[in-house]
């Protein structure tokens, strides 16, 4: 069951202040899903858009996207570098411990 809150003091504190909505992007692909609703929050007077990146937005090898975000006007406020594994025979061998490192770090 969803709940939709139309009431919209229901977005600020008692004191009135803002409320933070953080939205956490990984790679292009949900970048692209992400980035209307991004728009939506940042638009909204009553919300504060805290934008962190992390994956392959952060590997140069990859393009470094997370200049794609930034060209599109929203500040980033924080960069989570995972250290992905290269594309290598030994990063291959052992890919599921090394995104799990990798997990770890972000967490």
């Amino acid at each position: 069951m969803s709940r939709h809150v139309s009431n919209a003091s229901a977005t600020t504190d008692a004191e009135g202040a803002h409320k933070t909505i953080a939205v956490v992007t990984g790679s292009r692909a949900d970048y692209g899903l992400l980035r209307p609703v991004m728009s939506a929050i940042a638009a909204e007077p009553t919300l504060q858009l805290q934008v962190i990146v992390t994956g392959s937005h952060l590997e140069a090898a990859l393009g470094d996207t997370w200049r794609a975000i930034a060209a599109d006007g929203f500040a980033i406020d924080a960069r989570v570098p995972l250290d992905l594994p290269q594309d290598t025979d030994a990063a291959a061998n052992d890919e599921a411990a090394a995104l799990a490192a990798a997990t770890g770090r972000a967490v």
